[in-house]
């Protein structure tokens, strides 16, 4: 079973650090948060949505570390970043088994990938 899913992550790994970028560059999604919400879907007006959020539009100076104020793990009142995100764009927490088909390659919207590291894609707010 430890070896079937070490080929699984490795698998992964090697599936998107190597084709799956490509697809995502095709997508438009370079800076991860930023380059999905625009317009009237820029992050403010999207969290205004949600009851009881705060007002962040002037404190966040960049997407999703500005975020990171109150969704850290052990805070208080809010939920990971993570699990905040995962759970409202409806993308399943990644395991060890998870493949690229699994969450049809939505992971590279967020996340860079290389073959050692999978770390998230950051840029200035753009409101």
């Amino acid at each position: 079973m430890i070896m079937r899913r070490s080929f699984f992550a490795f698998a992964f790994v090697a599936i998107a650090a190597f084709v799956l970028p490509l697809t995502v560059a095709a997508q438009g999604v370079p800076k991860g948060c930023v380059s999905c919400h625009t317009g009237d879907r820029v992050v403010p007006k999207m969290l205004a949505k949600i009851p009881g959020h705060p007002n962040v539009a002037n404190l966040i100076k960049s997407v999703p570390d500005g975020c990171l104020m109150c969704h850290k793990a052990g805070a208080p009142k809010a939920p990971t970043l993570m699990k905040a995100i995962h759970t409202v764009h409806h993308i399943p927490l990644a395991t060890a088994s998870t493949t690229a088909a699994d969450v049809k390659g939505s992971c590279l919207n967020c996340h860079i990938v290389t073959d050692s590291t999978i770390s998230i894609k950051k840029a200035p707010r753009n409101w």
